[in-house]
């Protein structure tokens, strides 16, 4: 009888720890839909994909409705989705925009969505992650010169710049797009912009800005994408700073410019018991 209670208090301890989720083989647990559980900080949607060199104009098709991919979403072919004319009735909450290279990520951007539109994000006061730690994503204000999606002129878009004034060979940034120019348009040319493919997505290697007449430093991705998320930014507890007054009264009588010493016998006096010392009466005492 012993053994039966036993075995039944152990079944029902193993089904307890198995509904509380706890894994003792070192297992993950199974999803209701089967397979495992996926532990995915979010989901990401892809709204917008070009490749260097195939003939898409980052700035102009991204804008278009005529542009919009009727073949569905494949991964090896540029892509426009039909939710970015939509924009303004989804709830995005964050932007991304990933360069890829050789299949590997190279640069990336992540942006708050909320109230924005599909270019206003692309903002330095929007961004909150990024691989490049010399763009501020802590509040402090953008010193470089441009950061938009238009550009500075009608070549040059999805623009994270330092500097673009003056000598060419002084330029230097993080990211940008170079487009076909528009025919019958005079422009001043960068060496570095005579490039052959259109578009050409240029970055900063590494994790800094750099001058984009440094061959070095400068690489050449063939694949840049947008993609959204519904899923909101957790919301950060601020400490609460505390007051003046709310401290006790009796902490405020002491002055600090007292020893510490000092401080610690009137602790110590105020912790020990009080008593009153009284003479009793002794009927053998003698009196002298």
């Amino acid at each position: 009888m012993f053994a039966i209670i036993t075995d039944l208090f152990l079944v029902c301890v193993v089904l307890h720890v198995c509904n509380a989720g706890i894994i003792i083989s070192g297992q993950q647990p199974a999803s209701p839909a089967g397979g495992n559980y996926e532990f995915n900080e979010d989901e990401w949607e892809s709204v917008y994909r070009i490749y260097q060199g195939d003939d898409w104009d980052s700035h102009d098709d991204y804008l278009s409705q005529e542009r919009t991919a009727r073949h569905g979403d494949n991964d090896d072919s540029q892509f426009r989705s039909w939710k970015l004319d939509q924009w303004h009735h989804s709830k995005i909450q964050k932007v991304r925009v990933e360069l890829y290279d050789d299949g590997d990520e190279v640069a990336e951007l992540e942006f708050e969505g909320v109230m924005q539109n599909m270019t206003s994000f692309f903002n330095p006061r929007n961004l909150r992650k990024t691989n490049f730690i010399d763009i501020p994503v802590d509040g402090t204000p953008f010193t470089g010169d441009d950061f938009s999606f238009d550009g500075d002129d009608d070549a040059r878009h999805w623009t994270v710049s330092s500097r673009h004034r003056g000598d060419c060979r002084n330029d230097e940034g993080w990211i940008q797009v170079i487009d076909k120019p528009k025919p019958g348009r005079d422009r001043c040319v960068c060496g570095y912009e005579n490039v052959n493919k259109f578009p050409t997505i240029m970055y900063a290697k590494g994790n800094r800005k750099t001058k984009w007449s440094d061959p070095r430093n400068v690489g050449y991705a063939d694949m840049m994408q947008i993609s959204v998320s519904h899923v909101p930014y957790p919301v950060s507890v601020q400490p609460v700073p505390v007051q003046i007054s709310q401290v006790p009264q009796m902490a405020q009588t002491i002055q600090v410019s007292q020893p510490a010493q000092r401080v610690q016998m009137v602790q110590q006096q105020q912790q020990q018991p009080q008593f009153q010392i009284q003479r009793v009466y002794n009927p053998f005492e003698t009196k002298k």
